[in-house]
């Protein structure tokens, strides 16, 4: 959340940046609930909340809230408008102070609003819970503040329809089919779209993201079809997860070439090529990531990674 001032006058210079650099920047706003850690929280003087109250992810995430002393509360209604709140209040300094190009709802990877849309984590009896439309409420009602807020061309969201890590969704094996609950709210955003209100874009991650290896990379699981969501969602969508790892990069060709309102995402691979694009267009060789420099402080690593022709000249 960028919810102060500051914040956004602090984060204004790399949007700058960005923009010197020929490209857009969106602002990723998300509240994190369950998945926080539980340390951080208590000694921040935070509680620690989400759907229900003492539906912890995992096991692991119990023992730390304990070992923590302090427990999993679920959210009131008055939370949850502070929340939605905030987000109206993050995305207004995000376009308006930090001038950003878009703002995007994170309801993906676990983080709250996740929690709400899934099953498995949200087992609320009032009307954010229960059916996959009191489920999704949450998500579109915030979807409708920002939209109000800042306009629809400018609000994006991400969602992680397969994804099934610990506490992470429940994907094709939940007592509701990940397709049956995001095919529904795929229709409740087109169906604004029709009316006038369609979203910048639909981010995803894909089916080939499973969960963590013993290495601390993602695993590749089946590769399931996502043809359904651009058959409901007309608009952008953006596709990303494992697409490098799929020999020949056959699906990466396959979805890139399927229409002209699909767009590509990478990550990891952008971290160790600074000239991706490049070297998947002329079929250069990818230098391999290392996890280990992702979120490192100093000069070892974004910085030092090479491109092609750098590294063929040493």
């Amino acid at each position: 959340m960028i919810q102060s001032k500051e914040q956004a006058e602090a984060l204004k210079p790399t949007v700058d940046a960005v923009h010197e650099a020929g490209s857009f920047f969106s602002a990723q706003l998300f509240h994190v609930g369950r998945n926080a850690v539980p340390g951080v929280m208590k000694a921040r003087g935070q509680r620690l909340v989400g759907p229900t109250g003492g539906n912890y992810p995992d096991a692991d995430a119990e023992k730390a809230a304990k070992e923590a002393g302090i427990e999993l509360e679920e959210m009131t209604l008055e939370d949850i408008e502070q929340m939605k709140k905030d987000f109206v209040t993050s995305a207004k300094n995000a376009i308006e102070i930090c001038g950003a190009d878009f703002v995007e709802i994170h309801a993906a990877s676990n983080y709250t609003l996740a929690q709400f849309i899934d099953i498995s984590a949200n087992k609320r009896t009032d009307k954010y819970g229960g059916t996959i439309e009191k489920r999704s409420k949450l998500v579109l009602e915030i979807v409708d503040l920002l939209v109000e807020a800042v306009g629809a061309d400018k609000v994006g969201i991400k969602f992680s329809p397969y994804m099934t890590y610990p506490g992470g969704g429940s994907g094709v094996d939940g007592e509701i089919h990940c397709i049956a609950q995001y095919a529904f709210l795929y229709s409740e955003l087109e169906r604004r779209a029709k009316e006038g209100k369609r979203l910048a874009y639909v981010s995803n991650y894909e089916a080939r993201l499973s969960g963590f290896t013993k290495d601390g990379d993602f695993g590749l699981s089946t590769e399931y079809s996502f043809e359904w969501a651009s058959q409901i969602w007309k608009g952008t969508l953006i596709r990303a997860g494992g697409y490098l790892h799929v020999p020949g990069y056959k699906s990466l060709i396959a979805d890139v070439n399927a229409d002209d309102r699909t767009i590509i995402a990478f990550g990891r691979y952008f971290t160790s090529n600074p000239d991706l694009p490049s070297r998947l267009k002329n079929g250069y060789p990818l230098t391999p990531y290392d996890r280990s420099k992702f979120y490192a402080p100093g000069e070892d690593g974004y910085n030092t990674f090479t491109t092609y022709s750098e590294s063929e000249s040493k």
